[in-house]
């Protein structure tokens, strides 16, 4: 009788420093416990790290440890989120169950706001969001186990200080939920906002006109200054633009200052008073105006015309090779020396399958063309396995950037670890697909 093949204990690894490797990521978390492999994302043409991995423990004890005790640990100076890796996308939570913390302290990490919800439930995991540089952008999230702990957080946090803000906390909302219709908004997005404005003179601004329900300055990675105004009624929203839009916010003695020195009078000048639209939906117009002006292939090594063999990006494309970013994860890991003496245990090893779409011979498996793009088909059958995840690949991201233009990359690799015939038929069905990427996005 066949041996029972080990079931392994997997943790989610976020947050990491990009130079972090597989050796140091292995190291790290053999502190608490035997690890039986370790892997990290790459980006499948510059072999960058995408900032995160997983690490998969012998004994579930040690990955719990791991969770109590590595959790925000400093690798490479910066601290890493650490989780319980779900397989399944669609065993995650209810967004229910998280919340959105706005007007963070500066001073606030994102252990810090684990600390500050942690007397509601059980916190899952917690993220400030930050810039490039590390900077925390005032805003994070927190996921509880469950929506009743969320509401609580709501009702009894809202309003209160932490460390020195007052912060607000929300019900959070998925992207294409949040995204308000065009016609019938309350967001505002406010730049070239002046250098000593706060959050008390942003309101004396835009309080004239309606009720605001929320404003926030913050700073971006030059120094400058922007805003965020939330009103009550759309209408009011709206008569802020028409009012406020193009202002000349000189002082009268700038003005005649400006004129003296025949100072050339600069955009930078004038309120920027519009709409407040989300990273992904401009993201979304941009692909949309760029598909219409070059075809689905231009940007894509490889397309036709005047594009053909280059990328918007970085100019020549990659022969034989995608020239899309996070087009997937490098299948690149670090296994323990016994694992891999040992064919048997490595067998139930979760996450570390074969190359998706190949049988136990390693030989690509079937695309039967029954119910399916014959032309794909007959394409893929005259390539070789990495060529047919090229092509897979292209196809998918350009569907899946449709829908969330911001993590994209991303994923398409999630979904290009599935075997073939899943792929395929993600990529005939809108509605399976649109799901699909649901359940990657609560991973992410």
């Amino acid at each position: 009788m066949a041996a029972t093949a080990p079931q392994f204990a997997s943790l989610y690894v976020g947050d990491l420093n990009f130079d972090v490797s597989e050796a140091l990521l292995f190291e790290h978390f053999s502190k608490v416990g035997a690890v039986a492999s370790v892997r990290i994302c790459r980006d499948s043409v510059t072999k960058r790290s995408l900032g995160y991995g997983y690490v998969n423990y012998i004994k579930e004890e040690d990955a719990e440890k791991a969770m109590t005790e590595l959790k925000f640990s400093s690798i490479k100076g910066r601290p890493c989120r650490v989780a319980k890796y779900e397989k399944d996308f669609s065993s995650k939570r209810s967004q229910d169950s998280n919340v959105f913390v706005q007007n963070l302290d500066p001073a606030i990490d994102n252990n810090a706001l684990l600390e500050a919800f942690t007397s509601i439930g059980e916190v899952v995991s917690s993220k400030v969001a930050t810039d490039g540089s590390g900077k925390s952008k005032g805003y994070g999230f927190v996921a509880f186990k469950d929506a009743t702990s969320a509401a609580e957080a709501i009702s009894k946090i809202n309003g209160v200080k932490i460390g020195e803000s007052v912060v607000q906390v929300c019900k959070f909302k998925a992207r294409e939920t949040s995204e308000e219709n065009p016609d019938n908004f309350t967001n505002l997005y406010v730049k070239n906002v002046p250098e000593d404005w706060d959050e008390a003179k942003l309101q004396a601004q835009f309080t004239p006109i309606g009720s605001v329900k929320s404003a926030i300055v913050m700073t971006d990675a030059r120094g400058r200054k922007f805003a965020f105004v939330n009103f009550d009624k759309s209408e009011d929203a709206k008569a802020a633009v028409s009012k406020l839009h193009e202002t000349d916010l000189r002082s009268d003695e700038q003005k005649t200052e400006d004129e003296k020195s025949e100072k050339k009078v600069d955009k930078e000048d004038f309120f920027y008073v519009q709409r407040a639209q989300s990273k992904a939906e401009r993201q979304r117009e941009y692909i949309q105006k760029y598909a219409a002006e070059h075809g689905p292939k231009g940007c894509f090594a490889g397309g036709k015309g005047k594009n053909k063999g280059k990328n918007k990006e970085g100019g020549k494309g990659y022969k034989g090779k995608s020239a899309m970013p996070g087009m997937g994860p490098n299948m690149q890991m670090m296994m323990n020396p016994q694992m891999m003496m040992n064919p048997q245990m490595m067998k139930g090893m979760p996450m570390m399958p074969m190359m998706p779409g190949k049988g136990a011979t390693g030989v690509p498996t079937s695309l039967p063309p029954v119910g399916r793009d014959r032309v794909l088909s007959s394409e893929l059958a005259a390539v070789d396995q990495q060529q047919q995840k090229q092509i897979l690949g292209e196809k998918l991201f350009t569907k899946v950037a449709a829908l969330e233009p911001a993590l994209a990359g991303k994923i398409t690799g999630m979904i290009l670890e599935m075997g073939n015939n899943d792929i395929m038929i993600l990529l005939e069905s809108e509605a399976q697909l649109k799901s699909k990427v649901a359940e990657a996005k609560k991973v992410l």
